[in-house]
């Protein structure tokens, strides 16, 4: 297939994988590779252990990327992996590892405090590989 032929169809890869995906330096590796495979997209931890990606490009490039995610980097078990496919909603520049969502709990008893666990998203903080 020509670089011509790739780009005619391009994709997007929505993914959630699940396992021990956390504090093995997943995201990290992951946007090496991607960025390897020359695509775009973004990365990040969720609260409840997992990872999500979203992943753009040439659909080959695509899937190389999501076949790596469903083992990961040394350290990393992935249990399960979620993909769904699509045209690109919002067209990305590069691939970034974002802010995590956080759950961030208030201690019972405090003064002014519910007790309640509140939502939050943490800023988008972006590193790049360069």
């Amino acid at each position: 297939m020509s670089d011509h032929d790739e780009t005619r169809s391009i994709q997007e890869a929505h993914v959630v994988v699940r396992g021990r995906v956390q504090g093995v330096s997943f995201r990290w590796a992951l946007q090496r590779y991607a960025t390897g495979e020359g695509v775009v997209g973004w990365v990040r931890n969720l609260p409840d252990g997992s990872v999500e990606a979203v992943i753009q490009g040439p659909t080959d490039r695509v899937q190389r990327v999501v076949d790596w995610m469903r083992k990961g980097p040394p350290g990393a078990w992935v249990s399960a992996l979620d993909e769904e496919w699509s045209e690109i909603s919002q067209p990305a520049s590069a691939f970034e590892i974002v802010g995590s969502i956080a759950i961030e709990s208030e201690a019972v008893g405090t003064a002014g405090t519910s007790g309640r666990p509140r939502m939050r998203l943490w800023r988008s903080w972006q590193w790049q590989v360069r």
